[in-house]
């Protein structure tokens, strides 16, 4: 598994409206198409 983390993760990270929505690393196998 391998940790992916979005740029808008970084960007937005401070937004207040996203802070309900928790900030958790999100994985994906290599083999998904993102």
């Amino acid at each position: 598994l391998n940790l992916l983390r979005l740029h808008e993760d970084s960007t937005l990270s401070g937004f207040t409206p996203l802070m309900s929505n928790p900030q958790e690393p999100f994985y994906a196998l290599k083999s998904e198409d993102m």
